[in-house]
């Protein structure tokens, strides 16, 4: 899709989502991971925390 975009400024922001895309299925695999390691974690207190540990993980992966 993006090959077909003719002018180069156009292809900037197609680009950049491409980027994204590639950085969050690239390290999927690890949070899911990180994830499922969290099955101790308490409910009432992830949600009293506002979910920071979920922020924090998300944070670390995500540039």
């Amino acid at each position: 899709m993006i090959s077909k975009i003719t002018q180069e400024i156009s292809k900037i922001q197609p680009l950049q989502e491409l980027k994204r895309v590639k950085n969050i299925t690239g390290n999927i695999s690890e949070f899911l991971s990180d994830i499922s390691d969290w099955n101790n974690t308490n409910l009432f207190e992830l949600k009293e925390s506002n979910y920071e540990a979920f922020k924090k993980e998300i944070k670390s992966i995500v540039i």
